[in-house]
This record gives structure tokens, C-alpha cells and sequence, in this order.
């Protein structure tokens, strides 16, 4: 068994962190219109073997948070799943 990954999380959270901002000024678009590109990514088998800490943060960067649901988006429409925040992400 593997020990979990537990140096540089600044690392780690600094390219999420970029991520989510790009995420948030919108440059991604419309994750409908690449839906199979996405799905196809989070479908597939887990592996056998873990992908280390870069490889689960590369997957978040090019996964999962470009193809993120854009409530706090001004053209969203849809329901409201939760309170106000002053954080939308």
C-alpha cells in the first residue's frame, strides 16, 4: 500500500486554484457542446494503479473543471440548488 501524496499541496492547490479562475471568467464555454469529450473521460475504468497526486490534478485541470456546471453564470438558467453565497463556485 502507498503512502498518500502529503508534500507540496500549495503546488497542488495553486493549479486548481488557476484553474477555477479560468473556469470562472468563462473561457471554457459550453461543456454541452463537448458533453461525449467529457462523459467519454469519466466513464472509463478506474486504473488499477494510482496516477500520483500530478496525474489526479492534471484530470481535475483538463476533466472536470472545464466541463463544470456554470451556475453562477449570468446566463444560466435552470434551479436554485442552495442559498446565496458570496462565493459562486
Amino acid at each position: 500500500m502507498h503512502a498518500p501524496e502529503t508534500n507540496d499541496f500549495s503546488a497542488c492547490l495553486g493549479r486548481i486554484g488557476a484553474e477555477l479562475d479560468r473556469f470562472a471568467d468563462g473561457r471554457y464555454g459550453d461543456a454541452l457542446e463537448r458533453r461525449e469529450e467529457w462523459t467519454d473521460a469519466l466513464t472509463r475504468a478506474l486504473p488499477d494503479e494510482g496516477i500520483g497526486a500530478d496525474g489526479v490534478v492534471d484530470e481535475l485541470e483538463r476533466v472536470v473543471i472545464p466541463n463544470g456546471m456554470r451556475l453562477a453564470d449570468p446566463g444560466f438558467w435552470g434551479w436554485i440548488t442552495v442559498a446565496p453565497t458570496t462565493v459562486p463556485i
